[in-house]
């Protein structure tokens, strides 16, 4: 068997039991921390194996992920850890954004389509922050910057996609919306109201999004 495929199923074995666990996150939490170190090396690692040719702003937006997970899952609520794990995933949606933009050959052409879109992405983003904007405090300014750049990372997405063969069927779009959606309950169980199943889907989530959008550079 071909070792990125290898790779793949190691991955899909510790995604699952990560995002099992996180169902009881207090009473799983030493299973926490074995899986959710081990995911992003494992996807870099089958990305990397697996490409016909490697995409390195992907590549690096997958090891500031593994960043990210790192520092959002130490104990405790120190603000410290979340802005460092806020700042690594700010990364990764730009290197992604560059990654999608390249990708897309400077294909931004205004029609009622793509206007639709980035006036579905702003409305979006306001609709969150009106829900968020009590509970974010000292936080306002990084987080209303970093979710401009990841509606920003969602559009170039779109661009990208609508740059091949237009369909919206592709891991790119798809992948970036999950992003968006994993980022979403993130910010809502965090500052509006702890949800009960708020970081098993969280990490369904990122985790689909994470691989989706490494598989649309795979070719």
């Amino acid at each position: 068997m071909d070792s990125s495929w290898i790779l793949l199923r190691l991955f899909a074995i510790a995604a699952g039991i990560n995002v099992v666990v996180n169902l009881d996150r207090e009473r799983f939490r030493w299973a926490v921390y074995l899986t959710k170190p081990l995911l992003m090396p494992l996807l870099l690692a089958f990305y990397l194996t697996g490409a016909a040719r490697v995409n390195w702003l992907v590549a690096a937006g997958l090891a500031c992920g593994f960043v990210g997970d790192v520092l959002l899952m130490l104990p405790g609520e120190k603000q410290h850890w979340f802005m460092g794990g806020l700042a690594a995933f700010l990364v990764n949606l730009l290197l992604y954004s560059i990654a999608f933009g390249l990708g897309a050959g400077g294909w931004w052409p205004l029609s009622p389509l793509t206007c639709l879109a980035i006036a579905a992405y702003l409305g979006f983003g306001a609709v969150m922050l009106c829900v968020l904007r009590r509970g974010l405090g000292s936080l306002a300014v990084p987080v209303i910057v970093y979710m401009g750049v990841i509606l920003a990372m969602g559009l170039s997405a779109f661009f990208f996609t609508l740059s091949h063969d237009g369909s919206i069927f592709q891991p790119a779009l798809i992948g970036s919306l999950f992003f968006i959606a994993s980022d979403s309950i993130l910010a809502y169980d965090r500052f509006r109201q702890r949800l009960r199943f708020g970081q098993m889907l969280v990490m369904a989530t990122y985790l689909v999004a994470q691989f989706l959008i490494a598989a649309e550079f795979l070719g």
